[in-house]
């Protein structure tokens, strides 16, 4: 749903993407220039870039493809699903699963801050207060975030936990601190087992 009004090119050579995202809140990313960053992060500021061509205009979707008839069509994620397939990506691997991935890279950085601190917990209530502000976190990260009342934003953690998280390293995390494992948890790890075992 980027459109090129949202693009702008830095002085730097860096992209800013700006947009509304849910609730309409407020929401920027940046990309490094081309000449910087990893080997992939070059690459994909490079292939953004590229799709920035000249004759697009403001209302022009930046994921589009120039068809023979000379309009553009709008690159959607079945077709990126399906390049997926065919690049020899696992059974399963879809754009959605790519968030899921980042929150759980995120998190699990996160948890391995907490191991290393020695934190003891001697309650469920405060290790599930902590597991809830990580998750918070990473709804932030991934801007999965609200709009208040007041005209804030805020994120929760239980999205982020039932949907962008996977929950093995949540049941790790209990474990670790010997902390009894609530039913919500094994509910979705071993949803989330089947469908390893089926794919």
């Amino acid at each position: 749903t980027i459109r090129l009004r949202n693009v702008k090119i830095m002085p730097n050579g860096a992209i800013r993407i700006r947009y509304k995202g849910k609730d309409q809140v407020p929401t920027q990313h940046d990309i490094l220039p081309p000449t910087q960053g990893t080997v992939l992060e070059r690459a994909v500021a490079k292939a953004f870039k590229a799709l920035l061509s000249d004759d697009k205009e403001g209302a022009d979707y930046v994921f589009s493809v120039m068809m023979k008839n000379g309009r553009y069509k709008v690159i959607q994620p079945t077709y990126v699903n399906a390049l997926f397939k065919a690049f020899g990506a696992p059974q399963g691997a879809t754009v959605h699963k790519l968030r899921t991935l980042r929150g759980t890279r995120f998190m699990q950085d996160e948890l391995n801050e907490l191991y290393q601190t020695k934190q003891r917990f001697n309650d469920v209530k405060t290790f599930e207060a902590t597991i809830e502000k990580l998750a918070i976190a990473v709804g932030k990260q991934l801007n999965h975030v609200r709009r208040t009342k007041d005209g804030g934003s805020s994120a929760t953690g239980s999205t982020a936990l039932a949907n962008y998280i996977d929950p093995t390293i949540i049941l790790q995390a209990y474990e670790h601190y010997g902390i009894p494992i609530p039913r919500w948890l094994e509910k979705i790890t071993t949803a989330a087992l089947a469908n390893v075992t089926e794919d």
